[in-house]
């Protein structure tokens, strides 16, 4: 069994100026992404999303592209109501974080630091079965 979803999106701003409209600016940031998740072979969860982002207008000697994949892997057991997950975040380390702000008499371009490519071990137990019963059979026969 496979999911999958894809995505775009488009963020954008920019300035008007009434007194000087030379000096009008807009800008757009771009985002395309796609996320798959595979539960094959049985009880083997392998996930990916990748998103390409574009940074548009930023000054030269700025990065304006990055493409991010994370990827996991995880292991169902107990009846799959438990997981135990790796997942990788940034593979290829190729995160940035590039904005434009605009003011009423400046333009200006940053580039922060953010947390760069990093492993996560994670264990997730489902408790809707808490007690032994389950919760939906106990709502029917209250009615």
């Amino acid at each position: 069994m496979m999911g999958r979803s894809a995505g775009r999106a488009v963020f954008g701003g920019g300035g008007a100026y009434d007194i000087n409209p030379d000096r009008n600016e807009d800008f757009l940031n771009h985002r395309i992404g796609f996320e798959a998740t595979t539960y094959w072979p049985e009880n083997v969860v392998f996930g990916n999303d990748i998103s390409y982002n574009y940074f548009v207008n930023v000054s030269p000697g700025f990065d304006n592209t990055s493409l991010l994949w994370n990827t996991s892997l995880g292991y169902q057991f107990l009846d799959d109501d438990a997981t135990i997950k790796i997942k990788v975040y940034d593979m290829l380390n190729q995160n940035i974080d590039t904005r434009r702000t605009i003011g009423d008499d400046f333009i200006q371009d940053t580039s922060n630091l953010i947390l760069t490519q990093y492993a996560m071990l994670s264990f997730t137990y489902k408790l809707d079965k808490f007690g032994g019963a389950n919760p939906n059979e106990r709502r029917r026969n209250r009615r």
